[in-house]
């Protein structure tokens, strides 16, 4: 999402790529990962302003090196996300300088945790 973009193009978005467990990553104008949209503040905005209010004012800004490469595994890819998990609780996921997803470090940690107990 363009850090440009309105609260509520970014709603519109989230919504058709699958709701309420999709993250937003806020890009710049390189296409860099600066931020995420934080759900509840998304929310708490009053459709009247939606449309005018920018996603910067909803995002929570992200430090440049909290990014895992989307070609890693295993166990790069755990300790790549552990790296970037020192810095930010939600991680993009980047292939070839392009955001492709994101992580929220809690999530990952809870179903590593889960696969051990079983």
């Amino acid at each position: 999402m363009a850090s440009g973009a309105s609260v509520a193009a970014v709603g519109r978005d989230v919504a058709r790529a699958g709701g309420p467990h999709v993250l937003a990553v806020v890009v710049d104008p390189a296409g860099r990962p600066v931020g995420y949209v934080d759900p509840t503040a998304a929310a708490a905005v009053p459709p009247d302003v939606a449309e005018t209010t920018p996603v910067g004012a909803v995002a929570v800004p992200l430090p440049a090196q909290a990014t895992v490469d989307a070609a890693l595994a295993g166990q790069d890819m755990l300790a790549a996300l552990a790296v970037a998990g020192r810095e930010a609780s939600v991680v993009p996921v980047v292939e070839d300088g392009r955001v492709v997803g994101a992580l929220e470090v809690a999530r990952v940690v809870a179903a590593l945790r889960d696969a051990r107990r079983r």
